[in-house]
């Protein structure tokens, strides 16, 4: 009887992962330029990876934020499952990688210490906020994506990032 269920489980993990698959095209790999406020000059790239589903369309999107690289800082995470989930439910995503991060320029001020202290996540939060900034205007600038449907998600430390960014 167990054999029988773990059976179906896994022919309908396999299904389900199929249709997950199907639903998305291609990752694409873009950079994305952060514009500093007060200079008006770039101070960085970001690496991002944009998935959109195979039918044509506008879309609301989601913007998945990292946490803490864990001490790999040029690590990208790319999010595909993630990504295939909410594909297949009609949004585009938007995986960026923060300065000094994965394949980023710039510098990271993120602290990577184990520290609650908030004082002192107060420039690498602003930091990335910036690099949000950005994110989400080239965002605006996809046609395929209803500007007011911008959806902000993120693991760990991307978490606190969007709620931050929701906050201010």
């Amino acid at each position: 009887m167990l054999s029988n269920f773990c059976r179906w489980i896994s022919i309908l993990f396999v299904g389900t992962f199929a249709i997950l698959m199907s639903a998305c095209d291609q990752s694409t790999q873009v950079r994305i330029p952060v514009i500093s406020e007060n200079s008006q000059q770039m101070t960085a790239e970001l690496e991002a990876i944009i998935y959109k589903p195979k039918k044509k369309g506008v879309f609301p999107v989601v913007i998945f934020n990292h946490g803490s690289t864990g001490g790999h800082p040029k690590q990208t995470y790319k999010w595909p499952d993630q990504a295939k989930y909410f594909v297949s439910k009609g949004y585009v995503v938007i995986a960026p990688m923060r300065k000094g991060r994965g394949e980023s320029s710039g510098v990271s001020l993120e602290l990577e210490d184990k520290n609650c202290d908030i004082a002192i996540w107060n420039i690498g939060i602003q930091s990335a906020l910036e690099d949000l900034d950005a994110v989400i205007e080239f965002a605006e600038s996809i046609k395929e994506i209803k500007h007011d449907e911008i959806h902000l998600l993120g693991q760990s430390r991307g978490g606190f990032l969007s709620v931050a960014y929701a906050a201010e």
